[in-house]
């Protein structure tokens, strides 16, 4: 389970370097270029999948129950491997 965790987190990464490309755009061209607010939706969606993909591996992993505690647990944990 941990390679599927990595290669999810591979691909997270990914996702939100591409949304990183787009910071720059400002909000007036998303509400006019379809296209590119459809671009941008569908990286937030899936780097969204990939995250509740990697929380029900660690949660189904680690057995913890569905908590504050753990949500926070999961958060710190996710938080390491995205803030470099």
């Amino acid at each position: 389970m941990n390679d599927e965790i990595a290669s999810k987190l591979e691909h997270l990464g990914e996702y939100v370097s591409i949304l990183k490309g787009y910071q720059h755009f400002k909000i007036e061209d998303l509400q006019t270029d379809h296209t590119l607010k459809g671009a941008v939706e569908r990286y937030l969606e899936v780097a969204l999948e990939c995250t509740i993909d990697i929380g029900e591996m660690i949660i189904s992993r680690e057995k913890l129950q569905n908590n504050i505690e753990d949500i926070e647990q999961f958060g710190k944990y996710i938080a390491q491997y995205l803030i470099k």
